[in-house]
């Protein structure tokens, strides 16, 4: 990936087994600071990001300063690779044989060939480890109340918690990160995402889900708790793209189009980085007018 006087959110993302003639291989920032969240990026073939970047709760090869990261194999199940198909003196005949980056599990990681859940001999650290504050989403239970990082964290495919036992077949009410005891470690998650919550942006105006907007609306929201900055998100096309960043709670987008539905998210800048905020979306009236 290459950054060039621009400004990008990574979240949960992988890059791995790229090459690049110079440096920075998995990525590559020129006049550009990304922020990199829940992200591995593993043996590309120099170095792993090249330039700045805010980086945390992400795996990254030969390590980087942030909150929550971490260096280590991060076991995916198997790696893309170019097959020389039996003459490796000509490239032209080759072709690329597609990795698995699930991450392995000895409580399960899903298959997408046999399409059902396979239990490995050892356990990737890149699960559980991804930012607190991050949505658990889709996650299969156990999950262990944190999100992993990588492509599939948040996701019904992502893989499952494991805690040193055998998997615990019984959902209990109250145990969050899935090992049959409900104690001091799920109050810990559901605070930590209780938190989460109020730093996120609420309460936009239009209303989420709201239609028969005009055409030339202001578009406004509650700041979340100790936010200093506002990260503005806005387009036809959901993911919406980054517009900019402001210090006030009101943005303005231009006349719009009728008939047409939009979708626009706030993250939140704070003392501790970002917190991303939901997409919400409205709709344009015909007459251009509530």
């Amino acid at each position: 990936m290459f950054n060039y006087n621009s400004t990008s959110t990574l979240i949960s993302c992988i890059f791995s087994r790229n090459s690049a003639e110079w440096r920075g291989s998995g990525m590559l920032n020129a006049y550009s600071s990304p922020t990199v969240i829940n992200c591995i990026l593993w043996d590309n073939s120099d170095s792993q990001i090249e330039g700045t970047a805010s980086v945390i709760y992400s795996n990254i090869e030969g390590g980087w300063p942030g909150v929550g990261n971490i260096d280590v194999d991060p076991c995916f199940v198997a790696v893309g690779y170019w097959d020389p198909n039996g003459t490796p003196a000509d490239v032209n005949d080759d072709y690329f044989v597609e990795g698995d980056y699930h991450l392995k599990s000895q409580a399960g990681r899903w298959d997408p060939v046999s399409k059902q859940w396979v239990k490995d001999k050892v356990t990737s650290p890149c699960i559980d480890a991804g930012d607190p504050r991050s949505p658990i989403g889709y996650e299969p239970f156990p999950n262990g109340g944190r999100v992993n990082m990588g492509a599939y964290g948040g996701t019904t495919e992502a893989s499952k918690s494991y805690f040193g036992a055998p998997l615990c077949e019984t959902i209990v009410a109250g145990d969050i990160n899935g090992d049959c005891i409900v104690d001091v470690q799920d109050f810990a998650f559901m605070a930590s995402h209780w938190l989460a919550d109020a730093q996120r942006a609420s309460n936009p105006n239009p209303p989420d889900g709201s239609v028969g907007i005009r055409t030339d609306p202001v578009l406004s929201w509650v700041p979340g708790a100790g936010a200093t900055s506002h990260d503005v998100y806005f387009g036809s096309a959901d993911p919406p793209l980054f517009q900019r960043n402001q210090a006030g709670t009101t943005f303005y987008p231009g006349t719009l189009i009728k008939e047409t539905t939009y979708y626009w998210r706030i993250d939140e800048v704070n003392a501790d980085g970002k917190t991303t905020g939901a997409v919400w979306s409205f709709t344009t009236g015909s007459s251009g007018v509530r």
